[in-house]
């Protein structure tokens, strides 16, 4: 079963909680055309040409959670070798948006790295994020190697570092919130295989500062849905008629099916935890096994497939 199931639930988690200090989290699922990124691996770009990449990093500068603002500071240094970035605990209500900037915003794009703290995104870096003080930052810095005759042999080097205030530029995401009793998950996708779209990649080449590829390369992040919820996070609607309660539960998940169903209980990572088969009528599940967090119950059979949030007291 491809997993559909970790949470959009947002919304429904207001419902059960209130405004407290908890820890918020960044995961980030580095893919390309549906596979797991990792570098040094060939992908194809353009099509048919195979390309590697042996760097991929970019800034993001984390600026909300709904109208809870994180922050002037609050960045992170992306690479495709990290997937967890915990950014502080804050008091939030509303978890629906998250909004970031790629980039460093224009203040502190031309200030001193050195004075930043030696664990801090903007410090210095290395290899080197900062392309000196008149022009800032490297918002992203992408570096690797063309196949352009697609003969077996990497012979064309390829570049991107945008750097320039104008690449500064806006995402919100919606809908990509996990909350459990002490954090805040945001479930992202980055698909790099539509960062390259329609750039000629393929044509390898060095692009620095604020040439027109990085121009590309920035308007692709923000209107090419680079950054997706996480594909594990979509639910199907309801549309069985399953009675579930209580919610939250504690000891036992009481069901009423209409007809005979698989049920599965998946945890936020979309990872099944358990299955059962359900007979019609009213049943129960024994759950005092289950630790206290949010899980997901499936219900399936040949009407279609219900998925319910469900939380752990």
């Amino acid at each position: 079963m491809k997993a559909l199931l970790t949470i959009l639930i947002a919304s429904a988690l207001n419902t059960f909680t209130f405004a407290q200090s908890k820890e918020i989290i960044i995961k980030l699922n580095h893919v390309y055309d549906g596979v797991v990124f990792n570098i040094n691996d060939s992908y194809l770009v353009d099509g048919d040409t195979p390309a590697k990449f042996s760097r991929m990093e970019y800034y993001l500068h984390l600026n909300s959670i709904g109208e809870t603002s994180l922050g002037e500071d609050n960045y992170i240094l992306v690479n495709t070798h990290q997937n967890d970035y915990s950014i502080g605990t804050f008091d939030v209500s509303d978890v629906n948006t998250l909004s970031f900037h790629i980039g460093v915003a224009p203040g502190a794009n031309h200030s001193d790295p050195s004075l930043w703290s030696n664990s801090h995104p903007l410090a210095p870096q290395q290899p080197s994020m900062h392309w000196g003080w008149a022009a800032g930052y490297r918002f992203i810095a992408v570096e690797g190697m063309v196949d352009e005759n697609i003969d077996g042999m990497f012979e064309s080097v390829l570049q991107y570092h945008a750097v320039d205030d104008a690449f500064y530029s806006s995402i919100t995401i919606s809908g990509a919130a996990v909350e459990d009793e002490s954090s805040i998950t945001f479930f992202m996708d980055v698909n790099y295989h539509k960062m390259f779209a329609n750039i000629n990649t393929s044509d390898g080449g060095v692009f620095h500062g604020s040439q027109n590829q990085n121009l590309a390369l920035i308007n692709n992040i923000v209107n090419n849905n680079v950054f997706t919820v996480a594909e594990n996070l979509a639910l199907s609607e309801a549309t069985i008629g399953t009675t579930i309660f209580p919610n939250p539960f504690t000891d036992a998940i009481h069901l009423n099916i209409l007809q005979n169903s698989s049920v599965g209980i998946y945890n936020t990572l979309g990872e099944l935890i358990e299955a059962h088969q359900i007979d019609k009528g009213e049943q129960v599940i024994k759950s005092s096994h289950l630790p206290k967090g949010v899980y997901i119950l499936s219900v399936k059979n040949s009407l279609s497939t219900e998925n319910t949030i469900l939380i752990k007291k």
